[in-house]
């Protein structure tokens, strides 16, 4: 379980199976933005805000929430060897910033920004995908909608890919992926439902040997 440093209140919640599960939570308890950092690296991480320590030993999987006053921050994360990744990252009042952590094929840990820059029109929701699995590189991946057809998000969804937004209607969604060029699904998220004006994006993750989901509201 992470450990608190400063003042800091932590709260670890226990992984759900196809929300943004795995989901460690920081306070000072005084500021209304939000930043969550999803890792995707293959190893544990510590995660700093402004040189300070936010969580400790974030699991692969994880997605770690952090409250920050709104301005100009310095995301960090850490290696258990020592090595420090930076991302400076600028918040607005209840706004909300994703960034993610991924490891190259060199070794080095980088740590990116999750654009969000997408308004659903009146009455719908937009979602999208975003590939951080090296398992289920190459597959296609469609997104079941209420009241529609099946649609592909995207053909030949390789490693760090992020399929456009698509628009639709509010209600339950469900996102899978299926072998490159058939329709039989052989990962699923499950139903999740999506509000008016709500946006989602849905990261496939890898989990020992297999890919896993974490739905991302936005």
């Amino acid at each position: 379980m992470p450990i608190v440093k400063a003042a800091h209140v932590l709260l670890s919640l226990a992984c759900l199976p196809f929300t943004a599960a795995c989901l460690d939570v920081t306070s000072s308890g005084v500021a209304d933005a939000q930043i969550q950092v999803v890792n995707a690296s293959g190893q544990p991480l510590n995660i700093f805000l402004d040189n300070r320590l936010s969580v400790e030993n974030s699991q692969q999987l994880n997605v770690s929430l952090i409250i920050a006053a709104p301005g100009t921050h310095v995301v960090t994360v850490r290696t258990g060897g020592g090595i420090n990744t930076n991302l400076p990252v600028t918040t607005t009042p209840r706004g909300l910033a994703y960034a993610y952590a991924y490891t190259t094929p060199g070794g080095a840990v980088e740590l990116k920004l999750l654009d969000t820059v997408t308004t659903p029109g009146a009455g719908k929701v937009k979602i999208r995908a975003f590939n951080l699995s090296k398992l289920a590189e190459g597959v296609d991946v469609y997104a079941s909608q209420p009241g529609g057809a099946d649609v592909q998000l995207a053909p030949t969804f390789d490693y760090l890919a992020k399929t456009d937004y698509i628009e639709g209607n509010a209600g339950s969604w469900q996102v899978y992926l299926t072998a490159a060029g058939t329709t039989t699904d052989i990962a699923a998220t499950g139903a999740f439902d999506i509000e008016s004006g709500g946006r989602r994006t849905v990261v496939v993750i890898d989990s020992l040997s297999f890919p896993v989901f974490r739905v991302l509201g936005q």
